[in-house]
């Protein structure tokens, strides 16, 4: 009977046993597949990137174009295009939003947009919060000179602007190249532009976003009319009319241009 004791007692006690060991390897396993592949004990695997944990896609804001080549005959940025009136209600305020919409399509393409054309409802109510700014800031916002329109991109869209006095057509053309729009002031009536009324505006701005030597014009995107989006202008013609202007003095002959710094 006692011997029928012990062995019940020895056969639990190796079956514990057993238990024990079976756990230990199960629960350490990992270091024993890392003793067996020395090689690979260093390793440290990273867990798959999410969608949250990845970085955004990089904007393109302003790249910059360097070669020794001659200048290319043609060039366009893409820039995105709105007329000062959306909806083509050229009634106050709208018939003087040229330097707005200049001002807004500047900022659009320095953030990266996409579109090729700026929504009527989205540049209706960008205009109208220019010209809030403006009238804040700088008291008026009819007929705004070129340090107006800078401090304006400045102040309200965060893009430093510069203002290039005595710019020549190469001027234009290789600051267009350096992947910047140029905001141009021109005598409107200087133009010649065959869809202004009564010969066009006293003052008004356009934004040069290519050139084309082929048939030596600016391309522009010309916020005085609804057939502006890349509107073509004689070079000549285009710098023949730049001018600035001055709440004081008026009409002012200048070769001056604004251009992101």
């Amino acid at each position: 009977m006692i011997k029928l004791f012990l062995k019940i007692i020895a056969a639990i006690f190796f079956e514990l046993m057993l238990f024990a060991v079976s756990y230990i390897i199960w629960h350490h396993q990992e270091a024993f597949l890392r003793a067996q592949s020395p090689e690979d004990s260093f390793v440290e695997t990273a867990p798959l990137a999410t969608t949250e944990d990845r970085f955004p896609d990089p904007v393109l804001a302003w790249e910059e174009k360097e070669s020794k080549e001659p200048l290319p005959l043609s060039f366009e940025l893409p820039v995105p295009f709105t007329a000062q009136a959306p909806y083509g209600n050229w009634n106050e305020p709208w018939q003087n939003f040229c330097e707005e919409a200049v001002i807004l399509m500047t900022a659009r393409f320095h953030d990266g947009y996409t579109r090729q054309t700026i929504p009527p409802e989205e540049a209706s109510r960008s205009l109208l919060s220019i010209m809030r700014y403006e009238q804040k800031h700088l008291g008026y916002n009819i007929d705004t000179g070129v340090d107006d329109i800078a401090s304006t991109l400045k102040g309200a869209y965060n893009v430093p602007m510069q203002v290039v006095s005595n710019a020549t057509i190469e001027d234009i053309k290789n600051t267009v190249l350096r992947y910047r729009p140029v905001i141009v002031p021109v005598s409107g009536k200087l133009l010649q532009n065959p869809q202004f009324l009564r010969g066009g505006p006293v003052y008004h701005t356009v934004l040069v976003i290519g050139y084309d030597d082929r048939d030596e014009t600016f391309i522009t995107h010309e916020p005085g009319t609804r057939f502006g989006k890349r509107y073509r202008y004689d070079q000549k013609k285009l710098y023949n009319a730049i001018a600035d202007w001055d709440q004081r003095l008026g009409l002012v002959s200048k070769k001056v241009i604004v251009i992101p710094e």
